[in-house]
């Protein structure tokens, strides 16, 4: 029996910096994106934070600056170099959902949008 797909939302790789706060917390985590989706993501850290830990990942997609969104770490592992991180996101607007499932599947639209193109050409 193979492995199930559990994941609702397509994921992509990325390398987008991100920034991790604690609620009320005054330090800040520095790290990467090394993919994400609607849901969530997967980050490279310098610490790690123990699993479902609610806290801030603070980063930039396409034209949204500023993004902030509260997520629990889902997982938690020390590396020689590193924290590999998974987050889920919680609490995501309607709105700030499409918008990311937008950014993630944006080749593929650009794709078929110049298919498109090309074929009614």
């Amino acid at each position: 029996m193979g492995l199930e797909n559990k994941r609702v939302h397509q994921r992509v790789r990325v390398s987008i910096p991100v920034e991790i706060t604690e609620p009320g917390g005054a330090s800040v985590t520095v790290g990467r994106f090394v993919d994400f989706s609607a849901g969530g993501g997967s980050l490279m850290v310098n610490k790690c934070f123990p699993l479902d830990a609610n806290v801030f990942v603070s980063f930039e997609v396409g034209t949204e600056k500023d993004i902030q969104i509260a997520s629990r770490v889902v997982r938690s592992k020390q590396n020689p170099e590193f924290c590999s991180l998974g987050i889920a996101f919680l609490n995501l607007t309607p709105v700030m959902a499409i918008y990311l499932d937008l950014a993630t599947n944006v080749d593929k639209y650009i794709c078929y949008i110049s298919r498109k193109a090309l074929l009614t050409i």
